[in-house]
């Protein structure tokens, strides 16, 4: 299992092959978590995630249920989401790259959704396969958040958009239904 990293101010983070900082961590579970004011505040304030190690939301994302296979993994499908999205961006223009852009946490966390996360803490579950949808989904996840955002936002700005929970959640409510009906 990969190392768990905390990095300092000036320190480099550690090489994704040998493991991820405590900051991806935090994001990575907060996406993965069914709330999407985690997935918020991911986005805007990471440093809540982590503020007070006794209660929510740092409880719900590192418990007794949290193992290692669990952060590892959620971080490793949060890389290949960003990287997926940062590819798609050089084809993308105005509206579609905001979307992608600072839409990101909301994404991921709606990929998170599509994928088998009960099977997240199984070390025999063939997680390679689950990785290797993170493309398709990515990009069914991205088109249709930006439908629905031209539907139900229009005329918002997409910076704080993202940084209220009460447009993601029902963002995220409208997408998950969408993709289920497609």
């Amino acid at each position: 299992m990969r190392k768990q990293y905390s990095v300092k101010r000036g320190e480099n983070p550690p090489a994704e092959t040998d493991g991820c900082t405590v900051e991806d961590a935090l994001v990575a579970l907060a996406c993965a978590h069914n709330n999407p004011h985690y997935s918020v505040m991911a986005k805007s304030a990471v440093g809540r995630l982590s503020e007070n190690t006794d209660r929510a939301p740092y409880v719900n994302l590192f418990n007794g249920g949290t193992t290692a296979h669990r952060v590892w993994r959620c971080v490793q499908v949060m890389r290949s989401v960003e990287n997926d999205l940062a590819k798609r961006r050089k084809n993308l223009l105005d509206r579609e790259f905001a979307v992608a852009t600072h839409g990101n946490r909301l994404i991921l966390q709606l990929v998170f959704h599509q994928l088998n996360l009960a099977a997240v803490n199984d070390p025999e579950y063939n997680w390679e396969a689950e990785l290797t949808s993170i493309h398709k989904i990515t990009g069914q996840t991205l088109m249709a958040l930006i439908a629905e955002i031209e539907e139900s936002y229009p005329n918002n700005y997409l910076a704080p958009l993202f940084k209220n929970t009460t447009k993601c959640r029902d963002l995220a409510n409208k997408i998950e239904v969408r993709l289920s009906s497609s």
